[in-house]
């Protein structure tokens, strides 16, 4: 069974709820927005203590200017509706939040399902932007890539905020139980914040299938009792210092208190390559995998506490070149324990494409170890024949 089939049942409970939310707002997915205008004062940004209730009003002051709210027309998909056939043509509509991140060039980031047809991948026909105090432009896509979830889009205005950008290579340097600021949109309630903390990060939520692609997983993302709600999706998640940390993007529909946001520095990563080349390249090694669990240890007969599961490896894989087959444990990567799956899909999502790795993996009993060359992920993901 691959892993995407024992995270059904969970990613289609977190479809349901995406459906659910889309019919009530006229999208499909959990969008956001707030405002920009003036230059935001970036020589005073992180200057405050990180304690009491002004440090939270100082940080809103700081970045609420950057924070946009995002209005889309989606394209009109009627004809190609399958499941009730026949239906007239009709308007799209949605909303989100963006933050303006590069306000000489008018850039802004926001969610890939803000921006884009949650059933066809297509890009938003129509972007209107709006501040808070009441200015409106237009936006272009840049680029959007569901696998992160994170898009770029081009504004016909470069006099406005920007945000100032956290800077770190590892969410894990974030301080789990620091205090946190989401702004954003909720149900088209504009410019509404809601403060919270760090929960955990390095949660996994899985993204299910549908038109545009196969079901994945976004991987290291930062979890927050901040309230996010439909509408939120796209926008800032700040620090008391005014920083932008994450890129708020999903929510459990059934669960009080669970938000996940994007790290910055890997949306930023994203965005990077978005401006650069219009397309994003994925670290990719080509095996699907599993925690090590004790009734995977009874099932498989293994004697590893620790590690991951390699459940299938698809063809012409950085994987299968090397040689790594389903069955085999992953213990280490580049000389760092693997406790469990989301260890391999954290490592490997903070390495470029092109890189090499080192894989320690048992087989057998035996300890194994190769270097494989990190690949491209590919559109089409097909497993190796058993």
């Amino acid at each position: 069974m691959s892993p995407f089939s024992r995270y059904s049942r969970y990613a289609l409970a977190f479809l349901a709820g995406v459906v659910l939310t889309a019919a009530l707002m006229s999208l499909g997915f959990l969008l956001g927005r707030n405002s920009a205008v003036t230059q935001v004062p970036h020589d005073i940004i992180g200057a405050y203590s990180d304690e009491g209730s002004d440090a939270i009003v100082r940080a809103v002051k700081l970045v609420g200017p950057a924070v946009v709210n995002v209005d889309t027309s989606m394209p009109d998909t009627a004809a190609k509706n399958k499941l009730l056939p026949g239906l007239p043509s009709a308007p799209r509509e949605g909303k989100g939040t963006g933050v303006i991140f590069d306000a000489a060039k008018g850039l802004m980031l926001t969610n890939a399902h803000v921006v884009t047809d949650p059933q066809t991948g297509e890009k938003a026909s129509g972007i209107r932007v709006s501040t808070r105090e009441g200015r409106e432009f237009t936006g272009k896509v840049l680029g959007a890539d569901r696998y992160s979830d994170i898009a770029v889009v081009k504004l016909s205005s470069t006099h406005l905020a920007e945000a100032k950008i956290a800077h770190f290579e590892d969410a894990n340097q974030l301080a789990i139980g620091q205090w946190v600021i989401a702004i954003g949109n909720p149900y088209a309630q504009e410019n509404t914040v809601t403060v919270g903390v760090i929960s955990a990060v390095g949660r996994t939520i899985p993204v299910p299938e549908r038109g545009g692609g196969g079901p994945f997983r976004l991987t290291g993302m930062i979890q927050t009792d901040a309230a996010i709600n439909p509408g939120n999706s796209g926008g800032p998640l700040c620090n008391l210092k005014g920083e932008v940390i994450g890129i708020n993007t999903a929510i459990m529909p059934w669960a009080t208190g669970l938000g996940f946001s994007i790290p910055i520095n890997q949306a930023m990563k994203v965005a990077r390559q978005i401006v650069a080349r219009q397309e994003v390249r994925h670290p990719y090694i080509g095996v699907m995998i599993l925690s090590i669990t004790p009734d995977l240890r009874r099932q498989h007969g293994l004697k590893s506490t620790f590690g991951a599961y390699i459940d299938g490896v698809q063809q012409n894989s950085p994987a299968s070149r090397v040689g790594l087959r389903k069955g085999d444990v992953i213990t280490q990567i580049d000389n760092k324990k693997i406790t469990n799956s989301e260890d391999v899909l954290n490592l490997t999502a903070r390495k470029n494409v092109g890189d090499t790795v080192k894989i320690t993996f048992t087989r057998q009993g035996k300890t194994f170890s190769r270097t494989l060359k990190i690949g491209d992920r590919p559109d089409e993901i097909v497993p190796e024949k058993s």
